[in-house]
């Protein structure tokens, strides 16, 4: 899901010129975009994927299974050339 959801983010920047402030923007132009990390559910808590704007690049990941964003099983996409996407790793 995150592979596809960069491919969600760089669809938005082509028709609006830059990257949403934010996931849900993605959802007002495409209600079937994923933006709530799965993991989080089982964990009883309904979060979205961490997604955050630097200038004109993002990060984006799963806090993977301990909830925690920034500890080591944190789920990155997976980008074969990452110098096409606005992606941050």
């Amino acid at each position: 899901q995150l592979n596809s959801l960069i491919k969600d983010i760089e669809y938005y920047k082509l028709q609006n010129g830059n990257y949403p402030n934010k996931l849900e923007q993605l959802q007002n132009s495409n209600s079937m975009v994923i933006i709530y990390d799965p993991l989080q559910s089982k964990n009883g808590k309904s979060s979205k994927y961490n997604y955050i704007l630097v200038g004109d690049r993002y990060k984006l990941f799963s806090s993977g299974i301990d909830g925690i964003a920034n500890t080591k099983d944190d789920i990155s996409p997976e980008v074969e050339d990452i110098s096409k996407v606005g992606l941050i790793k």
